[in-house]
């Protein structure tokens, strides 16, 4: 009520809408839609930090900005188990195995 938690005004993002939509009307017919609401946002978060070691190797997301990394899982995750699993070989390719040794690029 006093504001001391308030965060910076931003627009909506589609995950935002997404979990919008799932608390205002249920589950939907989409892949995340067969999992728990909680499942699915624990899921993009994830899928979206590593997403965003990909993009940005030396990257720190700050707390202000998490709400990024569930944005960029959703946007992969929304896209159904084929665009999830392209992402997850991209993730492989990208960090090779460990004998590899660290991947500098």
């Amino acid at each position: 009520m006093s504001g001391e938690m308030d965060g910076e005004v931003r627009e909506a993002t589609d995950f935002d809408e997404y979990v919008q939509r799932r608390l205002s009307f249920g589950a939907g017919n989409g892949w995340l839609d067969q999992h728990r609401l909680y499942a699915a946002s624990v899921f993009c978060d994830l899928l979206g930090r590593a997403l965003v070691r990909l993009e940005f190797p030396q990257s720190w997301v700050g707390e202000g900005s998490r709400w990024a990394l569930y944005q960029m899982g959703y946007e992969v995750a929304s896209k159904g188990k084929a665009a999830i699993i392209a992402a997850l070989n991209d993730l492989k390719r990208e960090i090779g195995a460990p004998w590899d040794g660290v991947n500098c690029h």
